[in-house]
C-alpha cells in the first residue's frame, strides 16, 4: 500500500494529503521534452473563420459550433448512459470507486470528452484485454488530443477572463507528471502555444496503478470543478485557446479522461480574492495545505508569511499548496493569497510549522468483516501519540485505545456500508495520516439451510411440494432471505385476457411474513413466463392474480416480450435461498431477471420486491438497449385502485419525466383519505436500488396491454396500471446494463382531527456511491375536511431542523384552497439532507389550518434516518 499522509481539521472531513518525503516519479519517455508545446497540426492551423467578439458561451447542446478537435476528444451526448468496459477494464485491470459509468454533464446533456465510447477510458480501442489483473490498463501507444475554441477577437485595455467547468479522472501513480491537462493560448493561429496552466496536482501521490486520481481526489468519485483563468495580458489580441491532453505514456490509461463543459470568454472585473478556511493547520514540511474560497484565479501567488510557497490552482474555489523547508518551526504564519491582477486576501496567524511527526499508518489487521459485524482490529503504524483516533472512513473505532506510538486498538464501527474503506489516524495536534481503500466490509453470504426435508417425494409426480428445513440467516444489507418456496401449478381463469377459460400454470411462490410473489414458469398464450404477481402475506392482492404485467425490451428500436418465444431461457427460472434467477437470451443480448425482497425506503421493513433486470451485450457490436415494464395494480381485490404519484390525487390518466419525477407513487384499497384499516401499495423509482426510469405513466391498464413502447395517456382510468420506461442507450460489446423497480407495501402516517393530516415520505436514506439516496427526498402530505363544514384557505406547512432544508423552489407552505366537507387535497415537498460525517435522525413535521372559525389545526410528525456519508472537498 501506497503511503499517504493527510491532516484534519475539525469540522472538515477527510483530507488525504501528499507524503511528508515525495516519492521519485517514473522518468519520462526517451526524447520527451515536458517543456515542449506542440502547435496546430498544418491541417488546423489556418482556421479560416471571422473572430468572435466577447462575450462568449457555449453549453455544448448545439453541436460543435466552430471548436476543433484531434484524438479521442469529442462531443458527448448522455454521457452518464456510458460506463467503463465491464469487466474487461472494471473491475479486471482497474478499481474505480462507483460503478464506472461517465458523469452526466455539467448542464444539460452534452459535453466535451477526451475518451473512447467504446472502452470508457482513453485506453484506446486496440488495448490487449489479456494484459492481466490490476494493471491499470496498459495502451499500446500513448496517445494525446486536444480541443481548440473558435478564434476570439479580444478587445484592447480589458480585464478578460476565460472560465469552464472539468470532470476529469486520471492515473494515480504520478499525477503530476503524466496524463497531463494543459489550459493554453495562440495570438498566432496555432503556430505556437504559451501555457496557461495545467489542471494536475503539484504533487506525486503514488497511489497504486489500478487506483484513479480524480477531480475530487485519489480513489475519489470524481465532480465538477470550475476554473478561472485571467487573460488580460492577451487583450487587443486575436486568440485561440485549446485544451490540450497527453498520456504521455502507454501506462495506466484505463480511467474515465477529461471533460469541459459551460465554456465562457468575457470582458469584465475580477472580485478579490477570499480565504474562507485552510487544513490543516499545523504540519511538518512538504505537507499539503489546503486552501479554500473563492475568486481564486490562474496565476495565483500563495505566501506562507513572507515565504511564497509552491501552489497548484484545482479550482475557482480551491488552492493546494506545499509547506516549505525554509519556514521557521513554532512560528504562527500568516497565509496569503495574491491574484495576477494584485487583488489579495489574508487570513491572519493560519498556519504553523512543527517539528512532530504525524502519523504513519502502515496496515490495519484483520482487512476485512461482514456488513454490520463488529471486529477488533488493530491499526499499525508509528508517531501514535497518547491521544490519537483511530477512524474507517469517519467512523471512530468502538472501545479504542492507543496500545503504543505503533497501535491503535478498537472495534470496527457499526454502519459501514458493503465496499471498500479508508483507514484514518488523527493525532491530538490534527495531524493525520490515511491509508486508501484499506479495510473492506463484505456483502454477507447466503442462509445457511440445514435439516431439509421436502414432502411429499417430487419424484412421485406431487404436483405440489412442500420445504422445511432450518435456517441460519446471514443476511445481506438490505436484503431478507425467503422464509417460503414452493413449486406449484396454479388455476389461472384468464379472466381478463382470455375471457373466461381456466388453465393451470406453473408457478414459483416465494415470500415471508408479510409478502408473497408468484412467478410464472411456462409460457401460455399472451408469453407470461418471467411475469409475476404479489400479494400479502395472507393473500391480499397487490397486482392482478393472471400475469397480466408485461415486460418488453427495446433493441434497435424494436420491442420484444421479455421471456417470449423471440428469444430463449437459456437459465431457466428458479429459487435460491433469497433470491428468483432466471436467464433469456436474445440476438447475443442475455437478460438476467432476479426478484428479491428488500427493505422498503418508507415502512422501514422487508416488504417490498426488487424488480431487477440485468442486459448484457454477448455480441461483437452496439446495441441501442431500453426497457419497459408495466404493472397491473390490484389493492385487496380492487382492480381500479387509485394511484397516487405526489401531484395531487385524480383519476386521470398522466406521465412524469426527469423533470418531475416522483421518488415513490402508491396505489389505494380505495382513496388517499381511506380508514387505516384499509390496504396501500407502494412502487418505489428512485432510491433503495430502483433505478429511475426516464417516464413513468399511471393510466388505465386496458389501454397499456397492447403497449410495447409508445403510448400518449389520455383521458381517466378506471382498471388502473403504471408503466415505466427506460430509455435507449447504448450498450457496447461485453458492456451491461441494469433497470430496476421496487413494489411492495405502503404506509401512510395520519393524525385524525377536524382535519385528517396524512404524511407519506422514506422512513430511511441509503449511501450509494458515497452520496445520500435519494436525496432530495420526497415528502406527500393528504389532508382530508372532516370538520363537517367547508375549510376555506386550506394550508399546509412544514417545518424543519437544521440537517434538513427545502429544495430549490420549494416553499414552507404550500396553499390547497377550499375543501368541501369530505374533500382531499395533497401536496409534496423536495427536502435535502445535509450530508454528515455521523449518522444522524431528524424529526420534522406537518402543520394543516383552515382560516375558518372552528376548525382547529392538524399537526403531523416524522422522522427520518440520514446515514453518514464519508467525504471529502479534496484527496491527494
Amino acid at each position: 500500500m501506497k503511503r499517504l499522509i493527510i491532516r484534519f481539521l475539525p469540522f472538515l472531513l477527510i483530507i488525504c494529503h501528499a507524503q511528508v518525503f515525495a516519492q521519485q516519479s517514473r522518468p519520462y519517455p526517451e526524447n520527451f521534452d515536458p517543456e515542449y508545446i506542440p502547435p496546430l497540426s498544418p491541417s488546423l492551423n489556418k482556421i479560416a473563420v471571422t473572430p468572435l467578439s466577447l462575450p462568449f458561451f457555449d453549453d455544448m447542446e448545439s453541436g460543435e459550433n466552430g471548436w476543433s478537435k484531434e484524438g479521442f476528444e469529442h462531443l458527448i451526448t448522455n454521457p452518464q448512459n456510458y460506463e467503463v468496459l465491464n469487466p474487461t477494464i472494471n473491475p479486471f485491470m482497474v478499481t474505480l470507486p462507483d460503478e464506472g459509468y461517465l458523469p452526466n454533464a455539467h448542464s444539460g446533456s452534452a459535453s466535451w470528452w477526451y475518451g473512447e465510447d467504446i472502452t470508457g477510458t482513453f485506453i484506446g480501442s486496440d488495448f490487449d484485454p489479456d494484459q492481466g489483473e490490476m494493471t491499470g490498463g496498459t495502451s499500446m501507444y500513448y496517445n494525446t488530443g486536444f480541443l481548440v475554441t473558435p478564434p476570439f477577437q479580444f478587445p484592447a485595455n480589458n480585464t478578460i477572463f476565460l472560465s469552464f467547468w472539468s470532470w476529469w479522472e486520471i492515473e494515480g501513480v504520478d499525477v503530476d507528471t503524466y496524463d497531463m491537462m494543459y489550459v493554453e493560448i495562440s495570438t498566432d493561429n496555432g503556430s505556437s502555444f504559451d501555457l496557461l496552466g495545467t489542471l494536475n496536482p503539484i504533487n506525486d501521490v503514488d497511489g497504486e496503478s489500478y487506483i484513479p486520481f480524480s477531480s475530487k481526489g485519489l480513489g475519489q468519485v470524481g465532480e465538477w470543478q470550475k476554473h478561472l483563468f485571467d487573460l488580460s495580458m492577451y487583450s487587443g489580441n486575436d486568440v485561440i485557446i485549446r485544451f490540450r491532453f497527453d498520456t504521455i505514456d502507454a501506462l495506466f490509461n484505463g480511467f474515465r479522461g477529461w471533460f469541459i463543459d459551460d465554456v465562457a470568454v468575457f470582458a469584465g472585473t475580477a472580485e478579490a480574492p477570499v480565504i474562507t478556511s485552510i487544513n490543516p493547520t499545523v504540519g511538518v514540511p512538504e505537507t499539503i495545505v489546503h486552501i479554500w474560497g473563492e475568486n481564486f484565479i490562474n496565476g495565483v501567488v500563495v505566501k506562507f508569511g513572507d515565504t511564497i510557497v509552491e501552489s497548484a490552482l484545482i479550482g475557482y474555489d480551491y488552492i493546494t499548496a506545499m509547506v516549505p523547508w525554509s519556514l521557521n518551526y513554532f512560528e504562527l504564519l500568516d497565509i496569503t493569497v495574491t491574484n495576477i491582477d494584485g487583488q489579495s486576501y489574508t487570513l491572519p496567524e493560519a498556519f504553523m510549522v512543527t517539528d512532530t511527526m504525524p502519523p504513519s499508518i502502515t496496515e490495519i489487521y484483520p482487512t476485512e468483516t461482514y456488513f454490520n459485524e463488529s471486529i477488533l482490529v488493530t491499526i499499525y503504524g508509528s508517531y501514535f501519540d497518547d491521544n490519537a483516533i483511530g477512524y474507517i472512513e469517519n467512523i471512530p473505532l468502538v472501545d479504542q485505545s492507543v496500545g503504543s506510538s505503533s497501535q491503535i486498538v478498537g472495534y470496527v464501527p457499526y454502519g459501514l456500508w458493503v465496499g471498500s474503506h479508508n483507514v484514518k489516524v488523527v493525532n491530538s495536534d490534527g495531524q493525520t495520516d490515511l491509508l486508501v481503500n484499506s479495510f473492506a466490509v463484505l456483502q454477507l453470504p447466503g442462509p445457511v439451510v440445514t435439516d431439509l426435508t421436502i414432502y411429499p417425494n417430487p419424484t412421485m409426480g406431487s404436483e405440489t411440494v412442500s420445504i422445511d428445513a432450518v435456517v441460519s440467516t446471514n443476511q445481506a444489507a438490505k436484503i431478507a432471505p425467503f422464509e417460503k418456496v414452493e413449486y406449484t401449478e396454479r388455476e389461472i381463469s384468464f379472466s381478463k385476457l382470455g375471457a373466461g377459460k381456466i388453465a393451470k400454470i406453473s408457478t414459483i411462490e416465494v415470500g415471508n411474513s408479510l409478502v408473497t410473489a408468484f412467478i410464472s414458469d411456462e409460457n401460455l398464450d399472451w408469453e407470461s413466463m418471467g411475469e409475476f404477481y404479489f400479494t400479502t402475506a395472507d393473500g391480499k392482492t397487490l397486482l392482478y392474480y393472471d400475469f397480466t404485467g408485461t415486460g418488453f425490451i427495446r433493441i434497435d428500436g424494436i420491442s420484444y416480450r421479455f421471456g417470449g418465444s423471440d428469444g430463449t431461457w437459456t437459465t431457466p427460472l428458479y429459487a435460491s435461498t433469497d433470491q428468483v434467477i432466471g436467464v433469456w437470451e436474445i440476438f447475443n443480448i442475455s437478460v438476467s431477471f432476479t426478484l428479491t425482497i428488500v427493505q422498503s425506503t418508507t415502512t422501514g421493513q422487508y416488504d417490498t420486491f426488487k424488480i431487477h433486470y440485468n442486459v448484457k451485450n454477448n455480441g461483437t457490436v452496439s446495441h441501442e438497449i431500453g426497457f419497459f415494464k408495466m404493472l397491473d395494480t390490484m389493492i385487496n381485490g380492487n382492480d381500479a385502485a387509485p394511484v397516487s404519484a405526489g401531484d395531487g390525487y385524480n383519476l386521470n390518466e398522466r406521465e412524469f419525466t426527469s423533470v418531475n419525477m416522483p421518488n415513490f407513487w402508491q396505489a389505494y384499497e380505495e382513496s388517499p383519505s381511506q380508514t387505516s384499516d384499509k390496504l396501500i401499495s407502494q412502487g418505489t423509482l428512485y432510491g433503495g436500488g430502483a433505478i429511475k426510469p426516464d417516464r413513468f405513466v399511471i393510466a388505465g391498464w386496458y389501454n397499456l396491454i397492447d403497449v410495447t413502447w409508445d403510448y400518449t395517456p389520455y383521458g381517466e382510468y378506471s382498471d388502473s396500471g403504471v408503466a415505466m420506461w427506460w430509455y435507449p442507450v447504448n450498450v457496447s460489446p461485453g458492456s451491461t446494463k441494469d433497470f430496476s423497480t421496487l413494489y411492495g407495501l405502503g404506509t401512510v402516517d395520519t393524525v385524525v382531527g377536524d382535519m385528517t393530516l396524512s404524511l407519506t415520505a422514506e422512513s430511511s436514506l441509503m449511501v450509494i456511491d458515497n452520496t445520500l439516496t435519494p436525496n432530495p427526498f420526497q415528502v406527500t402530505a393528504i389532508v382530508t375536511n372532516n370538520s363537517g363544514v367547508t375549510a376555506s384557505d386550506v394550508q399546509i406547512g412544514i417545518s424543519l431542523p437544521a440537517g434538513l432544508s427545502l429544495n430549490i423552489g420549494e416553499t414552507y407552505v404550500k396553499t390547497i384552497g377550499t375543501l368541501g366537507n369530505g374533500e382531499t387535497g395533497q401536496v409534496t415537498w423536495w427536502i435535502v439532507a445535509t450530508e454528515q460525517a455521523e449518522d444522524m435522525s431528524y424529526t420534522y413535521s406537518l402543520t394543516a389550518s383552515s382560516s375558518t372559525t372552528g376548525i382547529s389545526d392538524v399537526t403531523n410528525t416524522k422522522s427520518i434516518f440520514v446515514p453518514s456519508v464519508s467525504f471529502g472537498p479534496y484527496v491527494t
